[in-house]
């Protein structure tokens, strides 16, 4: 994709580019995003190569702490897809000094409440989950638990419940008036339970050591009884929620292996990968692979 699609799109909907977003540069995908303004004077998000289903929240939510953008236009320039979606005022949470952590879960669970009415497809994909573990394997002490934990609780990863992707700090907005917004809403779908928890709390990970597993644990147990305490009884899902809990930070580090393994992008930020500092990237898999060993006590 060349910016030549870019200055397209902005010409034709009599746009001008006030901040360019770096998403092409942490991203596998070739997508271009911009903050925009219209002849009106208005603030517009152009995201190109990559765009929401014009049939999920088109015309966008405000609930009591949940805030999903309106979608604007959604069309194609040269067989590329593009959209036009409202700007919603406010900090990237991963900005924040302070954790929001109680009203990111609180939002966690009015998205599960409100995007059980939209038409969302199933993004369960078993062959890419393989994948994930066969290129993480090399850098787990416990491989073959790790794919044995995969095949015992298969119907937990086969589930159907509505996730974000990635429902992670760098693509939440904390708003003026204390909700949080959903930004970078293309891949919204059906996945297991709980399939974005674990983007709230893997940043934490790019800094630690084998000696803060212990504290982490304290941490996610913290997580988990806060994460419990709002659950709406409304929502048919799973029974045990401590199980799904620590089902989905046990993916999360084998994912976390994954981008190691992978060079995966997002990585790059935190000098991590065959890219980044060999110390600093050897810690990162040592605390991975002695946080895993804790998890797999639980969930093994």
């Amino acid at each position: 994709m060349s910016h030549l699609h870019r200055e397209a799109i902005l010409q034709q909907h009599q746009l001008r580019v006030v901040q360019e977003f770096d998403t092409w540069q942490h991203s596998e995908e070739k997508k271009d995003v911009v903050l925009a303004k219209n002849v009106q004077g208005d603030h517009v998000i152009l995201r190109i190569g990559e765009t929401r289903d014009p049939a999920i929240f088109a015309s966008g939510f405000v609930g009591t702490t949940l805030v999903i953008p309106q979608l604007l236009y959604h069309g194609q320039f040269e067989d590329v897809d593009y959209e036009i979606e409202e700007y919603i005022e406010g900090t990237l949470v991963c900005d924040l000094d302070a954790d929001p952590l109680e009203l990111l879960l609180k939002t966690f669970w009015e998205f599960q409440e409100v995007a059980v009415s939209q038409p969302l497809k199933n993004k369960n994909d078993l062959e890419k989950q393989q994948r994930f573990l066969n290129t993480a394997r090399p850098l787990l002490e416990r491989p073959d638990d790790v794919n044995c934990i995969f095949q015992k609780h298969h119907e937990f990863w086969n589930g159907e419940f509505p996730s974000k992707w990635k429902f992670a700090r760098d693509n939440l907005i904390l708003t003026p008036d204390h909700h949080i917004a959903l930004i970078d809403n293309a891949n919204m779908g059906l996945r297991w339970f709980g399939y974005d928890l674990g983007w709230l709390i893997w940043p934490r990970w790019v800094e630690m050591q084998t000696y803060d597993v212990e504290k982490e644990w304290t941490y996610l147990e913290g997580v988990l009884a806060c994460w419990r305490s709002p659950r709406p009884e409304t929502l048919d899902i799973p029974k045990d929620l401590a199980q799904a809990f620590w089902l989905n930070i046990f993916a999360r580090i084998v994912g976390a292996a994954y981008d190691v393994a992978n060079n995966t992008s997002h990585l790059v930020r935190h000098d991590l990968g065959s890219s980044g500092e060999p110390q600093r990237t050897a810690a990162h898999v040592a605390f991975l692979n002695a946080l895993l060993e804790r998890t797999i006590q639980v969930v093994g």
